[in-house]
C-alpha cells in the first residue's frame, strides 16, 4: 500500500490504516464519518492554512494517532516513555510502515545518521526544533532513498544524502570554531575570526561558503543536525598556522 501522508504511513506502522471515502481535514488521507472533525480540531488552531483539505469535516485515523496529547512514546534508541502531555508534539520522528520512533535533541547523532542513512521506503522524517507544533499532518512520506525530504519544523528541505554529508561536513568545522548558536545568526567579524584562528589554511573558503550557502535551507537543516562545539572540535581538529598542515 503506497500511504497517502506521513500520519497514514504513522497508522500503518501502528498495525492500523486509513480508509473511507473521504479525505482527512488535516492530511488528505483517506477517512471515514467516524472521526469528526469538529471533535479533533480545536478553536484555538492557528494553522488553517497548512491544511490540505480545510473544509472536509472529518479526520483519518492517523491523525487522530499523531495529534495524542497522551501516549506510550517509543524512543529511537530502544528504550520508551509514558508522556501525559504534548506526546507527539513534543518530539521528532521517524517513521515507517514497520515503525515509529521518537527522539529529542539529545539523539541528534542517530537522527544525523538516519537523514544520512535512511531507512527502507516508504518512510518519514519528521523533525521538531520548538516541541510547540503538531508536525506529524505537515510530513512528507519518501518513496527513495537517493532524493529525500525531511521536514525541520514544518520546513520541508529536499537533498540528496551526499549533499548533506558535505554540508554537515561544513557546519561541524564552523561549529568547531564559533559554536553552534552562531550559525543561527549573520557571519559576524568576530565569528570570521573565530573561523581563521582555528583553520588558518582553509578558513577562508569555509566563510566563503558559508557566506553562499547559509540561507540554503539544507543549511539550516545541516546546522540543526551537527552536535555541539566539543562534539565538532573532537571530530574537526584545528590546523596547524604551518600552510603546510592546511586542509586541500
Amino acid at each position: 500500500m503506497r500511504p497517502a501522508s506521513v500520519p497514514h504511513l504513522f497508522a500503518l506502522s501502528q498495525g492500523a490504516d486509513c480508509a473511507g471515502p473521504h479525505r482527512c481535514v488535516y492530511c488528505a488521507a483517506p477517512a471515514d464519518e467516524s472521526r469528526p472533525a469538529s471533535t479533533h480540531l480545536k478553536g484555538s488552531f492557528t494553522g488553517i492554512d497548512s491544511l490540505p483539505c480545510p473544509g472536509s469535516p472529518w479526520v483519518c485515523a492517523g491523525c487522530v494517532l499523531c495529534l495524542r496529547e497522551e501516549a506510550t512514546v517509543a524512543l529511537i534508541d530502544g528504550s520508551s516513555r509514558h508522556v501525559t502531555q504534548c506526546a507527539m508534539r513534543a518530539w521528532s520522528w521517524v517513521v515507517t510502515a514497520a515503525s515509529a520512533r521518537a527522539a529529542s535533541k539529545a539523539h541528534l547523532a542517530q537522527l544525523r545518521a538516519l537523514c544520512l542513512d535512511p531507512p527502507a521506503p516508504p518512510f518519514a522524517l519528521c523533525l521538531s526544533d520548538s516541541g510547540q507544533k503538531q508536525l506529524l499532518y505537515r510530513g512528507v512520506v519518501n518513496h527513495g532513498r537517493e532524493s529525500v525530504c525531511a521536514t525541520l519544523e514544518g520546513e520541508r528541505v529536499r537533498y540528496a544524502p551526499p549533499e548533506l554529508a558535505a554540508r554537515l561536513d561544513l557546519c561541524g568545522r564552523l561549529v568547531a570554531a564559533t559554536g553552534k548558536p552562531a550559525l543561527a545568526e549573520p557571519p559576524s567579524a568576530r565569528f570570521a575570526l573565530a573561523v581563521m584562528e582555528r583553520y588558518p589554511g582553509s578558513g577562508e573558503r569555509l566563510l566563503l561558503d558559508w557566506e553562499r550557502l547559509r540561507e540554503d535551507p539544507l543549511s539550516r537543516l545541516a546546522a540543526w543536525l551537527s552536535g555541539n562545539r566539543d562534539a565538532c572540535r573532537e571530530q574537526f581538529p584545528a590546523e596547524s598556522p604551518d600552510p603546510a598542515g592546511a586542509l586541500v
